[in-house]
């Protein structure tokens, strides 16, 4: 309500516990009509703390699941990066986690939904390419595998197909990514790729 401009006019307000009134700071005075001012301004997390953990796990596999009931458990929240298929493109590496978990691919779908509710689900590319390497250049994984780079247009294409096929299969729009192995940084065209795919809708890389 509106407080008249008078001399010693004073607010006094406290911070509750949501759904009691037990207090959770002492109660703070505010004089409207002083010349004091603001001097610093403290940023805090929900809860009112000034730290904070936070999870976040790749591929997409069926580890989730244990990880999940843990979190769950306690309370805790995670971001878990999702890739669509295997790196020849073809077969269905999210699926293949979850064979046991339906008969149809529709069944397996729904379960890894219900799995992941509650927790975001972020991009990780739609079939892990290896983004750290340009076009032409080569490289080997810790399997010793052959990685082959790949042009900043793909990588685009890459998180604009992963997109859609999380949306059309688990019906989630995601808002984040997370770049498969170690990332473009070091790439001559990073800005480029990543503006590109912050201007498609997501808001955040890393």
């Amino acid at each position: 309500r509106s407080i008249e401009q008078l001399e010693g006019t004073y607010l006094k307000y406290f911070l509750l516990e949501e759904g009691s009134l037990k207090p959770i700071s002492n109660p703070v005075t505010i004089y409207p009509y002083s010349n004091y001012a603001i001097e610093s301004v403290v940023k805090m997390y929900p809860g009112f703390t000034l730290k904070a953990a936070t999870f976040s796990y790749d591929d997409g596999v069926s580890e989730d699941i244990n990880t999940i009931a843990s979190l769950d458990k306690y309370g805790a929240k995670a971001t878990f990066n999702l890739v669509a298929k295997w790196r020849d493109g073809t077969s269905n590496r999210l699926l293949q986690y979850y064979n046991d978990k339906g008969s149809t691919d529709e069944e397996r779908f729904a379960y890894i939904k219900e799995l992941y509710s509650g927790h975001e689900i972020a991009s990780h590319s739609y079939s892990h390419p290896p983004v750290q390497l340009e076009e032409g250049q080569t490289s080997s994984d810790s399997y010793g595998n052959v990685l082959e780079g790949v042009s900043g247009d793909t990588i685009i294409e890459e998180f604009a197909k992963n997109h859609q096929y999380i949306k059309d299969n688990l019906d989630t729009e995601m808002t984040g990514i997370a770049w498969p192995y170690s990332g473009p940084y070091n790439r001559s065209d990073y800005t480029t790729i990543r503006n590109a795919i912050l201007d498609s809708g997501y808001l955040y890389a890393r």
